[in-house]
């Protein structure tokens, strides 16, 4: 089973980094925070080892929070880092192997 350091240079472990960074520099919790996401702390905790990826509509809800002043960061960040595809068992989007053929 992968620890947290397997996990930091997933997809889904880098979107954790960013929101244990707009959490903790807000000054919350994951026991403050989660209500305000309407979700468990157990789920904040999850997400943000990297253990759990967000759901597609959990971004846009943590980016309306106005204590998180994400400004929209955390929605750009799974989009960016490839969250909404399927990850192989290396941490990387299902559709990068495909990408490196095509382009050499």
């Amino acid at each position: 089973m992968p620890n947290d350091a397997d996990r930091a240079g997933t997809p889904a472990g880098v979107f954790g980094a960013e929101l244990r960074y707009y959490r903790n520099r807000a000054g919350l919790s994951q026991r403050d925070l989660a209500p305000r996401a309407n979700v468990s702390h157990d789920v904040i905790s999850k997400i943000e080892t990297g253990e759990r990826p967000p759901a597609e509509d959990f971004p846009p809800r943590l980016d309306a929070i106005p204590e998180l002043d994400t400004q929209g960061g955390l929605t750009q960040c799974r989009e960016l880092k490839g969250c909404n595809d399927s990850v192989t068992g290396a941490g990387w989007p299902a559709w990068l192997p495909d990408m490196q053929r095509s382009s050499r």
